[in-house]
């Protein structure tokens, strides 16, 4: 599982404006990927598989004093079946039964 700290910004555009910055790169390739949200006991973490192309990836992000933990992990079979997976969630005690409580298509 690769284990790491999130750091990302973010930029509103207009349709103008992302026009014009595709435009600056003929070969951008778009993907489309769904999101697949997931429940925890806690406030401070949470569970996410994407979907994106052949691949399923697993991710965990729990809020830190140092920000934001993540940890990821491309998956072939459900992450509750997944032994790496499920050690490192009872670490952070977080158990199941994991309920699906939202998707996101972008």
């Amino acid at each position: 599982m690769k284990h790491g700290y999130e750091e990302e910004y973010k930029v509103l555009l207009t349709k103008e404006e992302f026009e014009t910055l595709c435009n600056c790169f003929p070969t951008l390739h778009f993907v489309t990927q769904t999101n697949h949200y997931y429940n925890t006991d806690s406030s401070n973490i949470s569970l996410r598989v994407r979907d994106i192309e052949d691949k399923q990836i697993f991710t965990c992000k729990i809020h830190t004093d140092k920000g934001l933990e993540e940890h990821e992990k491309e998956i072939i079979v459900p992450f509750w079946e997944d032994i790496e997976i499920m050690d490192y969630l009872r670490k952070v005690n977080i158990t199941g039964p994991f309920t699906e409580w939202g998707q996101l298509t972008t």
